[in-house]
C-alpha cells in the first residue's frame, strides 16, 4: 500500500497537477481483482479523496503515490508526506515542501527521537508511535474523520501519466 498527502488542496487540483485522467469504473472492477494481471497500467492508477485540510491519493497494491513524482507534483505551495508499506523493507516516508523533495527513507511513526529533530518533531514521533497514517495525516495537516479516503472507494481513480522509460 502506498499513501501520498498533501494540503490544502483538493481531489480536483491533485489531479490537474498529477497531470491525470479519469478512469472508467469498469477497469477500476478489473485492477482490484488482479491488479497484477497488467502489472504497468496498473501502477498507473491511484485514487485520490478530498478530505479536511487537503487530500490523500492511494494505491492498494503499489508504490505510485509514494514516488518523487508524485510527491513532488503535490507538494507545490504546501506540503506533502507520504509513504509505502514495502513488504521487505517497512515504512518508507518521503516529504516534499513547494516541489522539492525534503527528505526520504524515513519511518513515519517508527519512533526516531534522535538528537537530530526538532522537539515538536520528537513529540509527534513519540504520539504517533506505530501509527504510520496518522503521523502521515499529522505533518501533511490532513484531519481525516475516518478510514473512507485510505481503505475504502475513493472520490476518484485517476490514471498517471506514463512514466518516461
Amino acid at each position: 500500500m502506498s499513501v501520498g498527502m498533501g494540503g490544502p488542496m483538493g481531489a480536483a487540483e491533485a489531479a490537474r497537477r498529477l497531470e491525470a485522467g479519469q478512469v472508467a469504473d469498469a477497469e477500476v472492477a478489473g485492477i482490484l481483482d488482479d491488479p497484477w494481471s497488467d502489472a504497468d497500467s496498473s501502477l498507473e492508477v491511484v485514487g485520490i479523496s478530498d478530505v479536511p485540510g487537503g487530500c490523500v491519493v492511494i494505491q492498494p497494491w503499489g508504490h505510485a503515490p509514494s514516488t518523487p513524482e508524485v510527491t513532488g507534483s503535490l507538494s507545490g505551495g504546501t506540503v506533502c508526506y507520504s509513504f509505502y508499506a514495502n513488504p521487505k523493507s517497512g515504512r518508507q516516508g518521503m516529504v516534499a515542501r513547494d516541489g522539492v523533495v525534503e527528505d526520504s527513507d524515513t519511518h513515519p511513526g517508527g519512533g526516531d527521537a534522535g538528537g537530530h529533530l526538532a522537539a515538536g518533531e520528537i513529540l509527534a514521533e513519540y504520539l504517533y508511535q506505530g501509527h504510520a497514517l496518522a503521523y502521515c495525516c499529522a505533518a501533511a495537516g490532513l484531519r481525516v474523520a475516518d478510514a473512507r479516503p485510505i481503505s475504502g472507494t475513493p472520490d476518484m481513480w485517476v490514471r498517471l501519466p506514463a512514466a518516461d522509460g
